[in-house]
């Protein structure tokens, strides 16, 4: 019988072998980037999809964060992947070691958290930014 931990591991390592990296796109035709490509709108749903299992406490908050801590410094991905991986990473260790990032990432991912922060306070993008 796998044990849980062990479960979870796998778990995060398929999952972080499913995001898309700077090459995939480096493949891509200017035709083809120059709307979205569909496999990268997906690494919103597997980043939400670790993060949920987080907190349902479903993979162990240690793996949990190495798994944002490895996404996040690898020099393979994607900056916007990079950007919510380590905001994901703040969320969960407050310890994290600051100085592996550049002043521009650290921006981005505190952004992301002030605008989660916010929209969860109800009302929605819309409310609460004044977009309607």
């Amino acid at each position: 019988m796998v044990s849980s931990k062990k479960k979870g591991k796998v778990f995060l390592e398929n999952e972080y072998k499913k995001i898309p990296r700077i090459w995939d796109l480096r493949k891509k035709t200017s035709q083809e980037v120059h709307h979205t490509p569909k496999e990268f709108l997906f690494i919103g749903k597997i980043l939400s999809k670790i993060d949920d299992s987080l907190r349902r406490e479903d993979i162990s908050l240690a793996n949990g964060i190495r798994f944002f801590e490895k996404c996040s410094l690898d020099h393979e991905m994607l900056y916007p992947t990079k950007v919510i991986c380590l905001s994901l990473l703040l969320k969960y260790n407050k310890k994290t070691k600051l100085k592996d990032y550049s002043k521009k990432i650290l921006k981005s991912a505190r952004s992301i958290q002030f605008l989660f922060k916010n929209l969860s306070k109800g009302g929605g993008l819309s409310q609460n930014y004044n977009l309607n």
